[in-house]
């Protein structure tokens, strides 16, 4: 789905910086008050940018353009790779426990990843029981989630 602009904006566009333009067009997308997967904003930004004639945008124009959306706090990441509109975020209204749900699988997520850090065939004796402690942690957050279902 492609937006229209005015030619005012079209060429206001068309005298920004990549990055910018990147920015521009990302919000152009949000702008519909739903959430967009990063896959999406991508998608949307190089489809415009090929209809507005603009140069092709580089990976680091994206994620910089994308980066820059979130840092300024006008969209926020519901999720991995996922944003929405901050002010749309409150128009969410998911039932409490669907949100405690995406909290657990979040943390779910972030313990994964500090013990994909540990070497468990070179770990020493304390590294093991942070590993035995993180899976005991991960298999109680998954009781938690199936609970809330």
């Amino acid at each position: 789905m492609v937006k229209k602009m005015n030619s005012a904006v079209e060429d206001f566009i068309s005298l920004q910086s990549p990055t910018a333009q990147v920015k521009t067009l990302g919000l152009e997308l949000l702008s519909d008050r739903k959430p967009h997967s990063r896959r999406e904003l991508i998608s949307y930004i190089k489809a415009r940018g090929i209809e507005l004639c603009l140069n092709p945008f580089r990976e680091g124009h994206l994620s910089g353009g994308i980066q820059d959306i979130l840092s300024s706090g006008v969209a926020v990441k519901i999720e991995k790779g996922t944003y929405i509109l901050a002010d749309a975020q409150l128009e969410l209204k998911l039932p409490p426990s669907d949100e405690a749900v995406k909290v657990c699988k979040r943390a779910i997520s972030e313990i994964q990843d500090i013990a994909r850090h540990i070497d468990y065939i070179t770990a020493n004796e304390a590294e093991e029981q942070q590993l035995i402690k993180l899976k005991k942690a991960v298999d109680k957050l998954n009781e938690i989630v199936e609970y809330l279902k």
